[in-house]
């Protein structure tokens, strides 16, 4: 999506190196961004990556564009989608049950709501150490 263009931008701006990018649902080879479990992939990541630190990372990343309201008068972007926010998290589980002391990164184009159940969602997922770190980075019509 033009989200992970933005995404990739920033990991490479940020001194990311051997980011590899999600190969999509139709490879059925193994690939790092897929998370394998008995024979099945039991979930994906957006990119795989060595941060600065040569510590390799798994991203995702929840986009929408930023402030887009929908036909029900709701923001609906990155963090404000329950949807995606739950997914994201649930991969988190998902991997760190697989892969122990992987490292696991979101990325979100907008934040969520203060107080609001996917800001506590977020919240309980870092304190539980499910991710282990989230980003917001907009993302505008404009942009691309």
């Amino acid at each position: 999506s033009n989200y992970e263009k933005i995404v990739e931008a920033d990991l490479l701006a940020s001194g990311y190196t051997d980011i590899t990018p999600s190969c999509g649902p139709a490879m059925v080879k193994p690939h790092p961004t897929k998370i394998q479990s008995r024979g099945h992939r039991v979930c994906s990541v957006d990119f795989y990556a060595k941060n600065p630190e040569g510590i390799v990372e798994y991203i995702e990343a929840k986009g929408g564009y930023t402030g887009y309201v929908n036909n029900q008068n709701k923001e609906t972007a990155g963090a404000r989608r329950t949807e995606a926010v739950s997914r994201a998290l649930w991969n988190g589980w998902l991997l760190k049950k697989h892969i122990p002391n992987s490292r696991y990164v979101v990325y979100f184009s907008q934040e969520p709501a203060p107080n609001s159940p996917t800001d506590i969602m977020i919240q309980d997922a870092l304190e539980a150490n499910l991710v282990d770190e989230v980003r917001y980075l907009p993302f505008y019509e404009t942009t691309y």
